[in-house]
């Protein structure tokens, strides 16, 4: 199931997303027509707590880094802008996204809706 979540970011065609693992997200997402890059993480765990930490630091952990590698090699330029979409249980999806509601670079979507991405393309 893996794979087909990690599809999700990329409907309609004009989205690229590569994997990388270790400190760096789970995916890194190129939307070429918005001009955005999207931070992916996918966590199917029951508390959130550890990733809420992580996005609470997004701009150093991430955003920061991400953007100056894209932008050196690039890439992108100074006029993409940054987010992240947390992909997690779909009981949890409510919490996560009050807990970041003002937060305009933070949403998250529900894993189960992401393994059967085609219906729900227009979320991300």
């Amino acid at each position: 199931m893996g794979s087909l979540v990690e599809l999700y970011p990329t409907g309609g065609g004009k989205v690229f997303a590569g994997h990388f693992g270790g400190s760096w997200p789970d995916n890194v997402t190129l939307d070429m027509e918005r001009k955005e890059v999207v931070i992916v993480e996918i966590n199917s765990a029951a508390d959130l707590r550890g990733l809420f930490d992580e996005i609470t630091e997004r701009q150093k952990h991430w955003f920061r880094p991400i953007r100056r590698s894209l932008e050196s090699d690039r890439t992108i330029d100074s006029s993409w802008k940054i987010r992240f979409l947390g992909i997690v249980r779909e009981t949890l999806v409510d919490g996560a996204n009050a807990k970041f509601a003002g937060a305009t670079d933070v949403h998250f979507s529900a894993l189960e809706k992401a393994a059967f991405s085609s219906a729900y393309w227009t979320e991300r």
